[in-house]
């Protein structure tokens, strides 16, 4: 998961800004896919092919259909596809984390909602790749300490402001209430423990790099902790049929469990363990999401099955439910980033 704040935006964005200042004015999007995708990933190795398959993603329903109707079939087309723990990075030449930006042939659970949305919000190929980027990152530059970490204190909060999703948690609990998760985000140790973090066992280059592990402690040492607060609808109310119809078609759904840690000590805890959406198709509701354990890939389950195997664990506590929102074309952030670049 991610980290924001680590730094004064205005010194991040200076910087960020002078390294990436010229890269994609004028440039297709075949060759962006080849210069991020990441050394010996399918993308580099075939650009081509990826950005024919990124207009079958976009074009698979209507740009003008309702967005739950886009992330429906968008995601659909994402089933099956291996769950692989943080899949996704900064590309082949980034500081920390190598990792392509875009890896369409796995997912964990927050690539799979970027990506989602980032498809469902663009209206042709080539808003893909600056939608993606508004999606994860502040101010949609690509940097590991501007990407958006921990959904409850940087994810949910810059999309919420940039009107991707809006959370309806109180209607959906309606009569029932919300409750209010909080936990300390402890990021300067976070930080520090991300070279034996489980979501970096793939990153070789972390481990065996000095700059990249001086890069890593430089973020630590300016970063300050938060607190993180998500209301959500306790799990008691979750075996009503009542309250699981009022959750919008194609919401992003929150598993909440305050204050855990899903891997162990990682230098921090956080509210929210899991995340994916919730679909209706023709056998009812479901949960689409990336599964570290059923099949260990992307998978629809049904939404209350799934509650109500999660009430038997410990420290589940409930769901949080945003809704996916209409672009705004006139005032989409992604653009005025496509327009610097």
């Amino acid at each position: 998961m991610s980290v924001a704040g680590l730094v004064s935006d205005r010194r991040v964005v200076s910087r960020v800004l002078s390294k990436t200042r010229g890269l994609v004015a004028g440039v297709g999007l075949t060759a962006i896919l080849a210069t991020h995708s990441g050394p010996g990933h399918r993308l580099a190795a075939a650009p081509a092919a990826t950005a024919l398959r990124l207009e079958a993603l976009v074009s698979a329903a209507p740009i003008d259909a309702p967005m739950s109707e886009r992330v429906a079939r968008i995601s659909a087309a994402f089933l099956g596809a291996p769950y692989v723990l943080d899949p996704a990075g900064e590309g082949a030449d980034a500081p920390i984390d190598r990792d392509p930006e875009m890896p369409l042939d796995r997912m964990d659970c927050q690539t799979l909602v970027e990506t989602v949305l980032a498809l469902a919000r663009a209206r042709r190929p080539d808003e893909v790749w600056p939608e993606l980027r508004a999606i994860r990152y502040r101010h949609g530059m690509l940097s590991f300490e501007l990407r958006h970490h921990f959904p409850e204190v940087d994810w949910f909060p810059a999309n919420v402001a940039r009107g991707v999703v809006a959370d309806v948690s109180s209607e959906v609990a309606a009569e029932h209430g919300t409750a209010t998760a909080s936990a300390r985000i402890t990021r300067q140790d976070w930080l520090r423990s991300l070279v034996r973090n489980p979501t970096q066992a793939r990153n070789d280059h972390l481990r065996s790099s000095r700059a990249a592990q001086a890069e890593l402690e430089r973020l630590a040492a300016a970063a300050t902790d938060v607190t993180g607060t998500i209301r959500y609808v306790a799990k008691g109310a979750l075996a009503r049929a009542d309250v699981l119809a009022r959750i919008p078609d194609g919401a992003v759904v929150l598993i909440v469990r305050p204050e855990t840690s899903m891997f162990g000590r990682v230098g921090s805890v956080q509210n929210v363990s899991h995340m994916g959406f919730a679909v209706r198709t023709p056998q009812g509701l479901v949960y689409r999401h990336a599964s570290s354990t059923r099949r260990r890939a992307v998978v629809d389950r049904p939404l209350a099955g799934y509650l109500e195997a999660m009430n038997r664990t410990k420290t589940f506590a409930g769901i949080a439910v945003y809704a996916v929102l209409a672009r705004q074309p006139t005032a989409d952030s992604a653009e005025r980033v496509g327009s610097q670049r």
